[in-house]
């Protein structure tokens, strides 16, 4: 599951409703968004730290570019009895489309993320072993206008990666659930 935090920062003195309803809809809002995130790796979980910057479009549209670091060291036996380290970070794009002129709005997105991989299969080898992946995600989720200043939204969705020639590990490895939780921070409104 994925953890995560956006904010967005909106006029002092109205209601995130309001400011939902009186906003340009051909704004355009620039936001940072940290994001702590977990998704299923073999037969445990992977936790990723991450920060992304981000532009919401016409109060429907955001698109969010980050960078992930793995949390874990996975020094559990998941796939072979020795099993030592694993090491992962990823650089991504995110897209998402939000539903209707609410507080709470559903959501749906794509993304994609370049991930260098490191690995090193037992404990007593002296090579770690190297390789980039893509990996592609969808998702649903809800976005909350908590007020003008922040949006808390929660992610749910299903990851697959592209090809892997990483010794030990196979594609089918990467692939299954994913979770986020984010609480979007706006930076700056750019009227066109």
């Amino acid at each position: 599951m994925s953890y995560g935090f956006i904010a967005n920062a909106q006029g002092i003195g109205e209601t995130s409703t309001d400011s939902i309803s009186s906003k340009n809809s051909n704004t355009l809002d620039l936001f940072v968004a940290p994001r702590f995130s977990s998704n299923q790796f073999v037969n445990t979980w992977a936790t990723f730290i991450e920060i992304g910057i981000g532009l919401k479009y016409k109060n429907k549209w955001e698109l969010n570019i980050s960078y992930a670091k793995s949390v874990d060291d996975f020094n559990k036996q998941i796939i072979f009895p020795s099993s030592h380290k694993y090491d992962q970070a990823n650089i991504g794009v995110q897209a998402q489309y939000l539903f209707f002129n609410s507080k709470i709005r559903p959501l749906a997105g794509i993304g994609i993320q370049l991930g260098e991989i490191s690995w090193i299969p037992q404990i007593d080898a002296s090579d770690t072993f190297t390789d980039h992946i893509f990996i592609y995600n969808i998702f649903i989720g809800a976005d909350w206008q908590i007020n003008k200043t922040f949006a808390f939204q929660v992610n749910a969705g299903y990851i697959f990666p592209g090809n892997i020639e990483l010794v030990g590990l196979e594609s089918n490895d990467y692939q299954g659930l994913k979770g986020d939780i984010l609480l979007k921070i706006r930076l700056l409104n750019l009227k066109p």
